[in-house]
């Protein structure tokens, strides 16, 4: 029998199988890896934001700037799995779990002269079964790395944000390039910019 979603599991980890993933933290985000090598796929996992959806909470989110148009050189193929400005819409947990397949790729950003946008990353707040309210982000990377201890044949790292803060897309990857360089980037999170 598969396991519930993994935006809907439960505390009880005795539905996977015990492969041992890896969690390295990094500032502000996590790395989560079926083993201790690194591998040449990342999934970057959660919520993404513009700037300008941002600005009628200045209170709540001093760091954004008003100007949310800036772009910067993919740092190796991103591949999207939504329109730009639309929700991903599948269960993410299922996937890096490997019981659901990858959706169909909507869009490529090439690394020779490819241009992303800027956005703020958060982290996934999954919601969980029979509880009000959302994972925490140490419990979402829990929720992840039980996933990835699930999937048998797991090629690919994740990255998750494991703090409340907002982090800049250009800042995550630019702190990637000193830890390992990626050859794919595949953004399992919506394009809400």
């Amino acid at each position: 029998m598969f396991p519930a979603p993994v935006q809907h599991l439960v505390a009880s980890g005795a539905q996977f199988q015990q492969s041992g993933a890896v969690i390295e933290n990094h500032g502000k985000f996590s790395i989560i890896k079926g083993s201790l090598q690194y591998q040449d796929k990342l999934y970057v996992v959660g919520h993404s934001v513009g700037g300008e959806w941002l600005q009628p909470f200045p209170e709540e989110h001093p760091e954004a700037p008003a100007d949310d148009a800036t772009h910067f050189d993919a740092p190796a193929r991103v591949l999207f799995y939504c329109e730009d400005g639309q929700p991903l819409l599948l269960t993410t947990g299922r996937v890096i779990a490997g019981v659901d397949p990858m959706p169909p790729v909507v869009e490529t950003v090439e690394p020779a002269g490819g241009r992303i946008p800027n956005a703020w990353l958060a982290n996934p707040w999954f919601e969980v079964e029979n509880r009000p309210g959302n994972a925490s982000p140490g419990e979402s990377i829990d929720l992840i790395r039980r996933a990835i201890e699930y999937n048998r044949n797991v090629d690919f790292d994740v990255l998750v944000i494991r703090t409340e803060e907002l982090v800049r897309t250009q800042d995550v990857f630019q702190a990637l390039a000193s830890i390992h360089p990626y050859n794919e980037i595949h953004w399992l999170s919506c394009r809400g910019w």
